[in-house]
């Protein structure tokens, strides 16, 4: 269900092109430049040592395999109250994601600044300044055909990776060497996710803000929802013990 939910959430997404409302990414470039971030700089930087790119690739295509693995140990070992935690968190995330996106449109500073071609065939990049431009066209004239296969990771801010990084640190099981390289690979996720991800400095910690709100919201959601349904059990329980009576 998490998965089908994953793929109407990006079904919504796509209904509200072409964007209604000027893009914020001029505003976000300005902010970062402030404190002397450049993507196009930090592009060039780790061009220049290819090992670290392609570590930074193959951590960026993690996310979503985190999550899978998340949810599949956590059914395993029967920690639903842990799981429901972590799904709702995520439903609510990517949805408040939408949202923010709809009124505040952002594709990225991909979208905005090229790279040389040397930077190109250095190192593999998810997102390139094709791709962002691609989402300009998109977010101008919105979707001809949509397919799994052709569908473009359109929120910069809040950034979800970060978001999900996030879950999979704060929920990941409760085993020394899970912990270890949870930690380890998501702290790399954070250059990962600016490098690869083609995202606003801003961006990471508008993911990591999401976060930091909307877990413990559902969690405490969780437990209105949980106190209620004991509620009502108790109650079905004294009407059947007093029925007879």
């Amino acid at each position: 269900m998490f998965i089908l939910f994953s793929i109407c959430g990006s079904v919504l997404n796509y209904m509200f092109l072409p964007i209604q409302y000027p893009t914020i990414d001029h505003a976000v470039i300005h902010i970062d430049s402030v404190f002397g971030y450049e993507w196009r700089r930090a592009v060039e930087l780790v061009a220049h040592f290819p090992f670290i790119g392609t570590v930074l690739f193959i951590v960026y295509a993690t996310s979503l395999p985190q999550l899978l693995l998340t949810i599949i140990i956590l059914g395993f070992q029967g920690d639903y109250r842990r799981l429901h935690h972590f799904l709702l968190t995520g439903v609510l995330g990517a949805l408040t994601a939408i949202m923010f996106w709809i009124f505040f449109p952002t594709f990225g500073p991909s979208a905005y600044q090229d790279l040389p071609r040397w930077v190109l065939e250095a190192i593999p990049l998810a997102v390139t300044p094709d791709y962002g431009k691609e989402l300009i066209q998109l977010g101008g004239e919105g979707p001809i055909y949509l397919s799994p296969a052709s569908a473009l990771g359109l929120i910069g801010f809040p950034s979800f990776h970060i978001f999900m990084a996030a879950m999979s640190v704060w929920f990941v099981p409760r085993y020394r060497l899970l912990i270890a390289v949870s930690i380890t690979v998501n702290l790399i996720m954070i250059p990962a996710v600016l490098i690869q991800g083609g995202h606003h400095l801003c961006d990471v910690f508008g993911g990591a803000l999401a976060f930091a709100l909307i877990c413990p919201f559902a969690r405490w959601l969780l437990d209105r929802m949980e106190a209620n349904g004991h509620g009502r059990e108790r109650l079905s329980l004294g009407v059947e013990t007093q029925a007879p009576n």
